[in-house]
């Protein structure tokens, strides 16, 4: 499941707080926003993208 930085909103945590009261593991990705929160990316500097 995507788990970033800038994606974290009351359904993301939502779904941690239930899979902590299971007992599951969430196995997330993109902790840092697909490199937008590494430094990597500047205004100068934009991913290409349509």
């Amino acid at each position: 499941v995507q788990f970033s930085l800038l994606s974290m909103g009351d359904s993301q945590m939502e779904l941690k707080d239930i899979c902590d009261s299971l007992g599951i593991r969430l196995i997330s990705y993109s902790p840092l926003g697909l490199g937008m929160l590494t430094g990597k990316y500047t205004a100068a500097n934009l991913p290409a993208g349509p």
